[in-house]
């Protein structure tokens, strides 16, 4: 009976390498807690940034008596359309005030 009960008493479902992998995946967890806040606070900061550089282009056009942005550089304009990302290609489009064309589906191969 004692051994039975020594027996059961030590005995475990897991193995101690088990708890050891959980601990290091409960502190990888709570890493990338702390990612997410440090990623949202970045993020935060180019949402600022953004509305500044915009106020500020605008400000200037105002200045300027600009009514129009137009990017007049054929080499700015060669380089965006080598972009082969279509997000990347769009961004960039938008900064430049460049009409960029949608392509085709998702997932379509740009070969340049």
């Amino acid at each position: 009976k004692n051994t039975l009960e020594d027996s059961l008493s030590s005995f475990s479902v897991f193995t101690n390498h088990f708890f050891e992998l959980l601990d290091l995946s409960e502190a990888d967890i709570g890493r990338l807690r702390e990612l997410l806040v440090v990623l949202a606070e970045v993020e935060q900061s180019l949402k600022l940034a953004e509305i500044k550089a915009r106020e500020t282009k605008e400000r200037v056009m105002r200045e300027e008596g600009i009514t129009e942005w137009q990017i007049r550089s054929d080499n700015i304009t060669k380089l965006i359309s080598r972009f082969t990302i279509f997000t990347h290609k769009k961004a960039a489009g938008v900064m430049a005030g460049l009409e960029i064309e949608e392509g085709s589906q998702a997932g379509e191969l740009t070969l340049f």
